[in-house]
């Protein structure tokens, strides 16, 4: 099971910490650290472990590389190093990337040879806006990089989410969430679609809905497509710059 978390995100690693112990070995644990050097990175992943009651990550992201100073992370004390380092030592076993915008910053880092995993927006309107999957994916496919699908709905209403509310509003229509999801599944080289319910009842039916999944059709593809393009209209670029 493919569990996705970081420090940012509330109390998330402290709730999953109660879980993960006794379940440890069925879970795939991917956290984050939102830094871009090695000393930020090194408090950071020493309390995402110690919350999460584990003593090492299968995945650890670079948190929004895209508004990162990658001169700074790629420097002999940046976060990257630092992240090869604690690879060697045992406390993670994957480096990736994630983010939201700047798809030719992901382009840099994938050229280190050292990113295992990425995690872009990749849905429906957004490959309107930033295309990650045209800029990004291939590349990913071409080095065998994997790849985690996010903000496969197009994210909430308003761009980035308060992680203490309960209740937003999807941009995807609710009639269209299985189809999202076939869109994001669907692409060639992406391993995982990453969803971040807000309730029980949300994270069910995302269950439901992976477990129904059947590739769209051609004519499923352009309807949705076409609401897509109209949806990126409303949305705009609302993570960041293109470039």
């Amino acid at each position: 099971t493919y569990v996705d978390t970081a420090r940012i995100y509330g109390n998330a690693e402290e709730a999953l910490g109660r879980l993960i112990p006794s379940r440890r070995e069925r879970i795939f644990l991917a956290t984050k650290v939102w830094c871009d050097n090695a000393r930020d990175a090194e408090a950071s992943l020493t309390e995402s472990l110690r919350l999460l009651r584990t003593d090492y990550a299968d995945l650890v992201h670079i948190h929004h590389i895209g508004d990162k100073n990658l001169d700074r992370v790629l420097a002999e004390d940046g976060v990257l190093a630092y992240l090869r380092k604690q690879k060697q030592a045992g406390r993670l076993r994957h480096i990736g990337i994630s983010g939201h915008a700047r798809p030719p910053r992901f382009l840099k880092m994938i050229e280190t040879g050292e990113i295992d995993v990425v995690m872009p927006v990749m849905n429906y309107a957004d490959c309107n806006i930033y295309n990650f999957e045209g800029l990004v994916l291939p590349e990913c496919r071409k080095r065998g990089i994997g790849v985690v699908a996010m903000k496969v709905y197009a994210g909430i209403k308003g761009g980035f989410p308060n992680h203490r509310r309960a209740e937003v509003g999807c941009a995807t229509r609710p009639d269209l969430l299985p189809s999202a999801l076939a869109y994001a599944l669907d692409l060639p080289g992406v391993s995982v679609a990453n969803i971040g319910p807000y309730t029980l009842e949300q994270a069910l039916q995302n269950v439901e809905f992976a477990r129904a999944y059947k590739p769209l059709t051609r004519q499923e593809r352009e309807i949705l497509l076409a609401e897509g393009a109209t949806l990126a209209q409303q949305l705009g670029p609302r993570y960041g710059p293109l470039t």
